[in-house]
């Protein structure tokens, strides 16, 4: 490389400082959110989905933020594209939870720890590599939001401690989810800021997913040995096989499920080798489509067949008699019959109870008595005037699951998987996302990114300097600003002209692209591994946080970072290392082929 040199004449203002002082701020609020007390009782959360609105609000006030700012984060500019990468994330989500309400993913843990017997280092390793399959072929974030709740009970029943099985399986989750490019929402920033098709990002990464696994494993193994017991009671486990929550209640849909997601997986890998600058959501949204029809036809279905037999309950009543006994299903809302202890235990889980009937056979509905009706009336009319729903106990149930939103007493209406469904989805991560993007672009407007980009020269005289610089950069970065926000600025700084020195010999071009490719997969060891330093290091960190604060278990911070310390910095240097190898292999070709690139352009 050359000299060096800055290339910026824009000087820093007052709105520079602003911007930058804004940037951080709301990365805070969305690390540490807050809710301001408004009259009449009223509250403004200041958190992941509010914060970076009031930000680009902000910033729009003070002209920081204009149109081209608002079109390049939202719509994107180059081969980033916001919009399709937010849609990309629910179309996962949706396919996600799709599968996770037919009961597959329970169903499957409780299979998991049931092999292991009475040993508690083999269930430790069931679990270990039940969470890394998960996130490897799903996604962390499916691991910490359904697998972590499924540990907790497991872990209670059989009276054990929860950090030797709780650190693990998180940490794995993180690293396991490098692999592919749907693992976490920064390796999809990462592969279309290097207009990678997902296929050759597989490749690239999969040596490194499996070096860095294997790491931790080992670097686990001996941390918790000491502290895993040798013998567990896993006998209250069989109590399990009749609940709902651990069968699988619906194995077309589970199937259906998983069909389409491997369908978007590879029709994202064939058709980005074709062309890298597709449109990731045309191309995913069918596949989340497909799952919400096959959903809601499946809902319809069994609300058709329930008001059926309701109907049929109804004629046969005496007249006059208690329809209680006649019309309610066997399961009442939200398991109101349940100890304290369970409850809490569902609730944790984050799955819609509507969900948790008996081959799509019970109503979910607390009956109050009434006159029998006769079969001449409408179905809909026969459920309005014989159904009606004990709004106080399910209050009082409501109040007790802080996690649920008051919607949730909709969720049993016709379309209960449907609706669960849209409850669940990751809302907030869309204003997230968005604003986030929006705010990178601000920097770059008030005179930040072309400083930073410069800066970054230093750390990357070669591929080797780069892998390694940059990606402890970003692990270290992660656990300042979370790794999405983390993600997209160093894309768009990597991407920026002034991280290079400026030249026009086609042979230092090539060069710099390959130092660029290098430094990008820096950014996706560092911001999968960073999340496991502290909870702040990823969104999924703070979700499981949460996940834990709600199950009354608590997993002190020095010891999360006690343990993520020692094993990050071996899984780092690993996987890492297993990068600039590759990039040793692969530099003549990578260089011919950039320098082809830039001698047919020139």
């Amino acid at each position: 490389m050359g000299d060096a040199q800055a290339s910026y004449d824009r000087p820093l203002d007052a709105r520079s400082w602003v911007g930058l002082a804004t940037f951080f701020v709301v990365v805070g609020f969305c690390i540490f959110p807050v809710s301001i007390r408004l009259p009449r009782g009223y509250h403004l959360p200041i958190d992941i989905a509010v914060a970076p609105i009031l930000g680009v609000a902000l910033l729009g006030a003070i002209g920081a933020v204009g149109t081209t700012e608002l079109h390049n984060g939202f719509i994107g500019s180059g081969t980033m594209q916001p919009y399709a990468i937010v849609i990309l994330i629910f179309s996962l989500a949706v396919i996600s939870l799709s599968i996770d309400l037919t009961g597959a993913f329970g169903h499957v843990a409780l299979l998991v720890a049931k092999s292991a017997g009475h040993s508690g280092p083999k269930l430790w390793r069931s679990l270990f590599f039940l969470s890394a399959l998960i996130a490897t072929f799903f996604s962390n974030d499916v691991v910490v939001l359904t697998l972590t709740p499924i540990i907790l009970y497991f872990l209670e029943a059989a009276n054990i401690p929860a950090t030797p099985f709780l650190l693990p399986a998180f940490q794995v989750a993180n690293v396991g989810s490098i692999l592919l490019v749907l693992g976490n929402p920064t390796n999809i920033l990462v592969a279309q800021g290097t207009s990678l098709s997902f296929l050759a990002y597989t490749a690239w990464m999969a040596l490194p997913t499996v070096v860095a696994l294997c790491t931790s494993y080992l670097l686990l193994y001996v941390l918790f040995r000491s502290r895993t017991p040798a013998n567990v009671d896993l006998s209250r486990l069989d109590e399990l096989r009749s609940n709902p929550r651990y069968q699988v209640r619906d194995w077309a849909g589970a199937w259906f499920g998983s069909f389409c997601m491997c369908g978007c997986l590879i029709t994202l890998m064939v058709a980005t080798v074709f062309d890298h600058s597709i449109n990731v959501a045309v191309l995913s949204t069918p596949w989340a489509g497909a799952a919400l029809v096959r959903d809601l036809a499946a809902d319809i279905w069994k609300f058709c067949g329930r008001g059926s037999n309701r109907l049929n309950r109804k004629t046969t009543a005496e007249p006059g008699g208690d329809m209680k006994e006649a019309a309610t299903s066997d399961v009442s809302i939200g398991d109101l019959q349940k100890s304290s202890s369970a409850v809490e235990l569902d609730d944790v889980s984050d799955r819609d109870p509507v969900l948790e009937k008996e081959n799509g056979s019970n109503e979910r509905l607390m009956v109050e008595g009434g006159e029998g009706t006769s079969d001449s009336k409408d179905l809909w009319e026969t459920k309005q005037d014989c159904v009606k729903v004990s709004i106080e106990k399910v209050v009082e149930n409501l109040e007790s699951r802080e996690h649920l939103d008051v919607t949730d007493l909709h969720t049993r209406g016709p379309l209960p998987t449907l609706w669960a469904i849209m409850v669940r989805l990751p809302w907030k991560i869309a204003p997230f996302a968005i604003g986030m993007f929006i705010l990178v672009e601000s920097l770059d407007r008030v005179g930040w990114l072309e400083r930073f980009a410069w800066a970054t020269q230093f750390l990357m005289p070669n591929y080797a300097v780069a892998v390694v610089t940059i990606g402890i950069v970003s692990t270290l970065l992660c656990n300042v600003t979370c790794n999405l926000p983390m993600t997209i600025l160093l894309v768009r700084i990597l991407n920026h002209p002034n991280a290079f020195p400026f030249t026009t010999n086609v042979a230092e071009l090539a060069n710099q692209d390959v130092i660029r490719q290098a430094a990008l997969w820096g950014v996706v060891i560092g911001a999968n591994i960073g999340g496991n330093v502290t909870p702040l290091g990823a969104l999924a960190g703070l979700m499981w946080l949460d996940i834990l604060r709600r199950f009354d278990v608590k997993v002190p911070w020095r010891h999360f970072v006690y343990y993520g310390v020692l094993t990050s910095v071996g899984v780092l240097v690993t996987s890492l290392a297993v990068v600039v190898a590759e990039m040793a292999v692969m530099q003549s070709s990578l260089y011919q082929n950039a320098l082809a690139k830039y001698s047919s352009s020139g």
